[in-house]
Order: structure tokens, then C-alpha cells, then sequence
């Protein structure tokens, strides 16, 4: 399902389509049988030519139905699945992506990144951008079997090698992403082009996106302080303590606009609460009822505030970034798109009047989150830009 408040970068979703076309085009004419001329000396394998074409037809695939148009796709593959011999090309596609572009990478993403710390500004972009060419591969293989279960329908047949190759990858990365984090807003970037219900399947960049990318040398930090002051190790475990049970309360809580009462995301008592969640809020120990998150949030507000904690990304668009430091809501127009004159970005909440963003500098604006228009579930903000309005639902997450 598509959320109604989220759109796909029409650019990205064009080119998506456009490739998708051209590669359902060029398969079906491959598998069309041909007469059989005499092949010149090193050119390359009827199949081998299949194959790669099956590979960029399912990656497209895949890239349309994380754009949140799965009808799309389906329609341009529509009536693929029939031809003969094509699950044998994708399983085929599949394992060769995984063998020959995944597995190679993981040894050598991993060296690099355990240095990534300690390596000097000069060469750390170069590094940052090897590692995270390399955990593209791991974007593509994801793409690669969405799409393969687009166009047949149900999972791809893999051998047990395959399954085991990309397990593997996925088991010996996940206890090391924390090792991650100093690539900071790259990570939020390389999952935020895709539709929300879909964000949690790149996990790789997803997990933890929010977090700055000075949050390795805040652990060294708390490290220190602890072993200083060893009865801080109590507000520590505390603060963890807090992290799950805001989780799990969200997690437990019925989804709002839905009938069956099943455990969802969660139901907001207030926008305040979803933001200062997003910053890591903390309670006490316990699963809190619905009613204690709120106070929740205005504690750790002042907590924030306190605290002069950083500015950090809560939703971002190639036009607008929304951000927070637990006090105030930033909104930032990205060049090259331009405020429309005269017309400030507007906070609308049921029972409250419209509210525009104070602007601090060309194209940033700010809400303060103490305003009554944060103690709603609901509120829109339209940005007015050259190119027309954009209307930015808060929560902005949840589903309706």
C-alpha cells in the first residue's frame, strides 16, 4: 500500500519505468527463438546475454515496486512469466549477482570500515565511497529478488549454496553495523527514495539512520564517564531501559484507522511525542501506558533542551529537509528548489489557526515544538515552492 502523503521522486520513477520497458522489450525479443547464424569468435553466450538482461529487467523491477508502484511493474511484465525457461534465467541471475557482486565485497567493506575512524579526513572520502559502493550490492540483490517475485509471482528458486551465500553476508553484516554509523546522513539518504513500508527492508542503511554520525565517539565518550563515575553505568541502563519500552509501546499499541485492534506501530498521543521519539526519548522502567507518553516527551523536551542536543534529519525529500534538536522543527528548501515569493511554509492543525514557519536564513524556517499545534495526532505543512505545493503529512511515517 501506498501511503496518501508519500510521492516518489517523479525523475527516479520515470527513468525506473522507462528501463523496465526497455528491458521487458529486449527479453521478450531474446526469447523469441532465432535462427542460428554462425556466432563470431568471442562473442559472448546467448544465455550469458539473457541473463544480464534478466538481471537489469528485475533490478528495475524492483526499483518500481520501492517506488511504491507495484501495478506499474506488474502491467510492463505482464505475461513475461509464461515464457518458457525464464524462472531457470532468473534463479540463474539471482545466484550470479550473489557470487560474483556480493560475496567478493563483504571482506574487504569490512577492513575498511573497522579503520574508517581512524582514518584521516584526506582519504576518509575515499573510503566512505568503496564502502558504500560496496553495500550497494547488497541494495541490488534486494531489488533483483523484489523483482523477481513481481514478474513470477512467487519466491525465485534458489539452490541451497545461493541461500546460504546471501545469509551469510546478511549474518556476518548485521553485528557489525554499528561500525557504520560515521557515514551519518548517507545512510538516511540511500533508504529515504523509498516508500516507507519499504524502508525497513534496506536495513543496512535504515537501521539507526537517524543517529549522527558522531554517535561512535559519544560511546567513547559515555565510556569514559563511566568508568569515572561508575554509578552513571545506573542511568546508562536506564536510558536502555527507555529505549525498549518506547518500542515496544509503539509496537503494542493499536494502529490508528484500523479495525482489527492488532498489534501495530503504534497509535501517537501527540506529534510532540512522534518527534521527540525519533530523538530517542527516554521514560522509566516499565512498559508505560498510552496516557504516560506524552509527559514522557515534555520531560525529555526540556531533557534536550537542557542538553543542547544536535540538530538531526526526520524526513528529507530532494526539495525539503524537516529536521529537530528536540526544541524547535527545522524546515530547510534544498536548491536548486526556490520558496515561492512571498509565501512562508504553513503548520495547519485541527482546532488550531495556521501557523507559518519563522524564517532564520534563505529557505530555513523554523516551529517551535511547544506551540499547541504539536499536542495534535494529525497536522499538514504545505511548503510553497516555484514548482508548486507540497503538502507534508505529520507523522510523518505513520500510516492512515
Amino acid at each position: 500500500m501506498t501511503l496518501p502523503w508519500w510521492h516518489p521522486d517523479e525523475e527516479l520513477l520515470a527513468e525506473a519505468l522507462k528501463h523496465l520497458r526497455d528491458f521487458a522489450r529486449d527479453l521478450r525479443q531474446t526469447l523469441r527463438p532465432q535462427p542460428l547464424p554462425l556466432r563470431p569468435e568471442g562473442a559472448v553466450e546467448p544465455e550469458t546475454s539473457q541473463v544480464a538482461t534478466v538481471t537489469d529487467l528485475l533490478e528495475a523491477a524492483g526499483t518500481v515496486v520501492f517506488l511504491g508502484e507495484k501495478l506499474s511493474a506488474r502491467s510492463l511484465l505482464s505475461g513475461l512469466s509464461k515464457e518458457p525457461g525464464l524462472a531457470s534465467l532468473v534463479s540463474q541471475a539471482v545466484r550470479l549477482l550473489i557470487e560474483d557482486s556480493l560475496e567478493p565485497r563483504l571482506g574487504e567493506m569490512l577492513r575498511d570500515v573497522y579503520d574508517l575512524r581512524l582514518t584521516e579526513e584526506e582519504a576518509r572520502a575515499s573510503m566512505e565511497e568503496t564502502i558504500v559502493d560496496a553495500l550497494a550490492e547488497r541494495d541490488r540483490v534486494e531489488l533483483v529478488l523484489e523483482g523477481a517475485r513481481c514478474l513470477l509471482g512467487l519466491e525465485p528458486e534458489l539452490d541451497d549454496e545461493t541461500r546460504a551465500a546471501l545469509l551469510s553476508f546478511d549474518e556476518t553484516l548485521s553485528p557489525e553495523l554499528w561500525r557504520f554509523l560515521p557515514l551519518g546522513t548517507r545512510r538516511a539518504a540511500r533508504c529515504a527514495w523509498a516508500a516507507p513500508l519499504f524502508r525497513e527492508r534496506l536495513w543496512w542503511w535504515h537501521r539507526g539512520c537517524d543517529l549522527p554520525h558522531t554517535a561512535l565517539q559519544d560511546v567513547e565518550t559515555a565510556a569514559r564517564v563511566i568508568h569515572l563515575f561508575p554509578k552513571a553505568r545506573e542511568e546508562l541502563d536506564r536510558l536502555i531501559q527507555a529505549e525498549r519500552d518506547i518500542e515496544k509501546a509503539a509496537a503494542s499499541l493499536p494502529v490508528r484507522g484500523t479495525q482489527t485492534g492488532e498489534p501495530g506501530r503504534g497509535k501517537l498521543i501527540s506529534l510532540r511525542e512522534h518527534i521527540l521519539a525519533r530523538l530517542r526519548a527516554v521514560t522509566q522502567p516499565g512498559a508505560p501506558r498510552e496516557s504516560d507518553l506524552l509527559l514522557v516527551a515534555e520531560r525529555q523536551r526540556l531533557y534536550l533542551a537542557a542538553a543542547g542536543d544536535e540538530e538531526k534529519p526526520l524526513y528529507s525529500t530532494p526539495e525539503i529537509v524537516i529536521s529537530s534538536d528536540g526544541g524547535t522543527l527545522f524546515l530547510d528548501i534544498q536548491s536548486p528548489a526556490e520558496q515561492a515569493p512571498g509565501r512562508l511554509p504553513l503548520l495547519e492543525a485541527a482546532d488550531h489557526p495556521p501557523v507559518e514557519g519563522s524564517p532564520t536564513e534563505i529557505g530555513r524556517f523554523e516551529f517551535s515544538l511547544s506551540i499547541a499545534h504539536f499536542s495534535s495526532e494529525e497536522a499538514w505543512i504545505t511548503v510553497f515552492l516555484e514548482a508548486g505545493e507540497r503538502r507534508i503529512r505529520l507523522p510523518f511515517d505513520d500510516e492512515s
